[in-house]
């Protein structure tokens, strides 16, 4: 089991780009990307198609980040 979950928005902009690679280099730690289209390059970590204005969408989402313990 993983030390922390680390949960990216925007996993397709800049700084979320960026620590996507930061973080899906280091051992021991699971990467959850959010993003409405996939990233270039996942860097090992999963990815929720999520358009974060849609409350509807984020809520049924909800249940997957039980575990996180960090947020880009």
């Amino acid at each position: 089991m993983p030390s922390k979950t680390v949960l990216i928005a925007g996993a397709t902009g800049l700084v979320g780009y960026a620590a996507l690679k930061h973080f899906g280099a280091e051992a021991d730690t699971r990467v959850i990307a959010l993003s409405r289209r996939v990233p270039h390059d996942l860097h090992g970590a999963a990815h929720i198609p999520l358009d974060l204005t849609d409350p509807a969408a984020c809520e049924a989402a909800a249940g997957v980040f039980g575990d996180v313990t960090h947020l880009v």
